[in-house]
């Protein structure tokens, strides 16, 4: 399992591999060195386009074995989590789905089937799919929580300035609408400060990180 930093790099906005890759090589080289099937877990927040690029063929190269599901090969997957500022054991044990993105159907099987028996949660979804799919999922979805809590935290400056304006009763009202939810106002009561997290060096950093994105041509290479 890998967990490293992703920092932005300064002149392109994307996240950087570098620690990624550093984490890979020497796995892959322990892997060269044994005569069974193994899996490797990315957990890192990467690029669209980094685990079927750079980090496969790092891992290819070092551990000497394809990437596939056969026994003499190596198992790859993307597996990031979803966690906010003052509720990470929360959510790592009440996760709303888990997000794979594999190479084979053997490691998604296997990931599948392992937080089947940790999570005890009533229909937990599980949305497998390609890494392109999976790394974009990551980057969008942490980008959109993103732009909900900046706008909460817009409505509440302009409440202060309005005599008799109170933010919960707004708020509790607009989360009645189904487009919308009440997530904010559920994590603000059980006493999450939702500005430290929209604040947090991680929340910006997907929103550059997409609006770079945004800004490639179809064929640039955007990992690192």
């Amino acid at each position: 399992m890998i967990i490293v930093p992703t920092p932005s790099d300064s002149q392109t906005g994307f996240f950087s591999n570098d620690y990624v890759l550093s984490a890979i090589e020497p796995v892959g080289e322990v892997i060269k060195s044994c005569n069974k099937y193994h899996q490797v877990l990315v957990v890192s927040t990467v690029m669209p386009g980094s685990m079927d690029g750079i980090i496969r063929s790092t891992l290819e190269s070092s551990s000497g074995r394809k990437i596939g599901p056969k026994d003499n090969e190596v198992g790859l997957a993307y597996n990031p989590e979803f966690i906010a500022l003052g509720q990470i054991i929360r959510d790592m044990l009440n996760p709303d789905f888990i997000l794979i993105g594999e190479s084979d159907e053997r490691i998604g099987d296997t990931l599948q089937a392992f937080y089947s028996k940790i999570i005890f949660k009533h229909s937990l979804s599980f949305q497998r799919m390609n890494f392109i799919n999976a790394e974009i999922t990551k980057i969008s979805l942490n980008t959109y929580v993103t732009t909900k809590i900046t706008y909460a935290n817009m409505l509440s400056e302009l409440y202060e300035k309005l005599s008799g304006a109170d933010a919960n009763i707004v708020n509790t009202a607009i989360g009645c609408d189904s487009r919308i939810g009440n997530e904010l106002e559920i994590e603000k009561n059980n006493g999450v400060d939702i500005s430290s997290y929209a604040s947090s060096t991680v929340v910006p950093q997907n929103t550059e990180t997409l609006e770079e994105l945004g800004q490639t041509k179809p064929n640039d290479e955007i990992f690192i």
